[in-house]
């Protein structure tokens, strides 16, 4: 452990490869030499990282973030912001799906009364048990029976 005395501000490296502004030579020559092997490293391992990439990926790259953070600080702050995109992209997610499922909601209820049938039903139950059970569907389907009345059981043309 080498002690390095600056006005008044005593600093501990514990590492020779820490020690650029060393007084000597040879430790500071391989410090440098280190520092200068390690930038060579991250190069090359940057290289091989876009040879690997998928180009049609829309996610952030967050491995060449974490490989060119400084510090331990600036990794946990990439980790923080990874957590908090994937949580946006998960509700992003779930409204597409909840905008698709009321698109299919509402083509049920858009279409003519007089074609809402017990057949009809019948059918979207077989094709699409997840529309047939919405709750606005299932309030459809109970109001076009009780208007039908017994025209709700006959299969239209």
């Amino acid at each position: 452990m080498a002690a390095i005395i600056n006005d008044d501000e005593v600093t501990f490296k514990t590492s020779i490869f820490d020690q650029e502004e060393s007084t000597s030579e040879s430790t500071a020559f391989l410090a440098k030499k280190q520092n200068a092997i390690n930038e060579q490293v991250k190069g090359m391992t940057n290289v091989f990282h876009d040879l690997r990439k998928d180009d049609s990926d829309t996610e952030p790259d967050w491995q060449r973030m974490l490989l060119n953070a400084k510090d331990s600080r600036e990794k946990m702050e990439v980790r923080i912001t990874r957590e908090r995109w994937q949580e946006e992209q998960k509700y992003k997610l779930f409204e597409e799906a909840q905008a698709i499922r009321e698109g299919k909601v509402n083509g049920v209820l858009s279409t003519p009364p007089n074609l809402r049938n017990k057949f009809f039903y019948d059918e979207l139950q077989k094709n699409d048990p997840n529309t047939y059970w919405d709750n606005k569907v299932q309030r459809q389907r109970l109001n076009d029976k009780k208007s039908l009345g017994l025209g709700f059981h006959l299969r239209s043309k």
